[in-house]
């Protein structure tokens, strides 16, 4: 196979698609990683938008981002009073290994987001 694409459909907008090209021999990785930004019109064709965006943020619904960032928030606000991780995992009711992913996972949604 030389080439694989998605088309994904965006959570809040009926008429939006991403073209994403997930393999493509002898392409750049930036082609790869960001989706051409789609608008499907009346008339059965698409208009490209102009901008693109990066694969992981598309997985991202925006209740799970709000989600990401609150858990960030509460994560952030233990470790400002001087607490450690395993105590804020006990505080949360968490295990202190989600405690770091969820840390992980706003940092990296940060750094996606930087990279548009």
């Amino acid at each position: 196979m030389r080439l694989m694409i998605e088309l994904k459909n965006d959570t809040q907008s009926a008429n939006k698609k991403y073209f994403c090209i997930v393999k493509g021999n002898y392409l750049s990785h930036k082609f790869k990683t960001h989706s051409f930004d789609l608008e499907f019109t009346d008339n059965l064709t698409f208009n490209n938008l102009e901008t693109r965006m990066h694969n992981d943020l598309l997985s991202q619904k925006s209740e799970t981002r709000e989600v990401i960032e609150s858990e960030y928030r509460d994560i952030k606000a233990l470790q400002d009073v001087g607490r450690s991780y395993d105590e804020i995992s006990l505080e949360l009711g968490i295990s202190k290994s989600s405690v770091s992913r969820r840390v992980s996972k706003f940092n990296k949604l940060r750094a996606l987001e930087k990279s548009k």
